[in-house]
């Protein structure tokens, strides 16, 4: 019975492999979060808390929502049309959307709100 002897392992054609197919990820991921940090800086600022809870009540409601509180409100119809006006929410019939902008910036919004914050 024979026995081989394994070759080592060559640790510095491993590392340049790793090397090779490591740096293009990570080149790629920070042009991704640079992208995601430049979009944005495009998106509208609501500071309105009335227009944030509008966009906030809207969060989940994906076949839209009635927001006939708010819509025959004298205090919360122009923060309602303000949404409207900078296209923010649609309305279809009777009920309100948030847009695909309106939904970046509500994310945005939550987003800074949980890293700003805890509960206690």
């Amino acid at each position: 019975m024979e026995l081989k002897v394994q070759q080592p392992m060559d640790w510095g054609l491993i590392g340049a492999i790793v090397a090779i197919v490591g740096i293009p990820i990570a080149v790629f991921q920070t042009w991704i979060s640079f992208q995601q940090y430049r979009d944005s800086k495009r998106l509208p600022t609501v500071t309105d808390k009335d227009e944030l809870r509008i966009l906030r009540a809207l969060v989940t409601e994906v076949e839209g929502r009635s927001l006939n509180i708010y819509k025959n409100s004298s205090f919360y119809r122009p923060a309602l049309d303000t949404l409207l006006n900078q296209e923010l929410i649609r309305q279809k019939g009777d009920k309100y959307y948030l847009t695909e902008v309106g939904e970046a910036v509500v994310r945005k919004h939550l987003t800074e709100f949980f890293k700003t914050r805890r509960f206690r």
